[in-house]
């Protein structure tokens, strides 16, 4: 029975682990998973899965017609509350005094720390019905002003 070792998972095999663990946290549930990807024999260690996530590095920014904000580098996983407090200390000091800050729609994935009610809160007050993502709200405020994308 082969036991993959934590310096021996590739950087995507330790983002799936974490993205699942983070998803199910259930260590079980994560070598099941690891079975059926890896093969009926294949192992992996608990404490392996649960430290996955100090060993990656999130690496966020925006990218506008004209510039990259960023980079803003993460040593954990991106949650809501990492997320919004890195949107109100890192993101809103610098856009908020932009000339056409009302003309911005917010754009961004359906990743769950980005529909935390939370960080929705926050970013409606930001951007009253300028979001634009993958949901059909989202694509809607998309639709009405694309030309301003932040």
């Amino acid at each position: 029975m082969a036991t993959k070792m934590a310096g021996q998972l590739t950087v995507q095999e330790q983002a799936q682990i974490v993205a699942r663990y983070e998803v199910w946290n259930s260590v079980v549930a994560v070598q099941r998973w690891w079975r059926v990807v890896k093969g009926r024999n294949a192992t992996i260690r608990q404490e392996i899965i649960k430290n996955c996530h100090s060993i990656l590095l999130t690496v966020w920014c925006i990218m506008t017609a004209t510039r990259v904000i960023g980079p803003y580098l993460l040593r954990d996983t991106m949650n809501a509350e990492i997320y919004l407090q890195m949107l109100e200390d890192y993101l809103w000091p610098m856009e908020s005094g932009r000339e056409n800050i009302d003309e911005l729609v917010f754009m961004h994935d359906d990743v769950p720390p980005h529909f935390a009610p939370s960080v929705r809160a926050s970013l409606d007050q930001k951007f009253p019905g300028r979001l634009a993502g993958t949901t059909r709200t989202s694509r809607m405020a998309c639709k009405k002003s694309r030309s301003h994308a932040m």
